[in-house]
């Protein structure tokens, strides 16, 4: 989370973090609706998927 912060604050300032900020909350919640979820608490651990493991 920090570099893209930083990319915000160092291209628009202050409005350059929310920026980033929002769109990475946006980007939250759209993955959180595609697993099913309205939040956190209704993700689980068997929805993780790791980089070793066969799907």
């Amino acid at each position: 989370m920090g570099r893209p912060v930083l990319w915000g604050l160092a291209a628009k300032g202050a409005a350059g973090v929310r920026e980033v900020l929002r769109t990475l909350l946006d980007e939250y919640d759209h993955t959180l609706a595609l697993c099913g979820g309205r939040r956190n608490a209704d993700l689980s651990a068997d929805m993780v998927v790791r980089g070793d493991a066969a799907w």
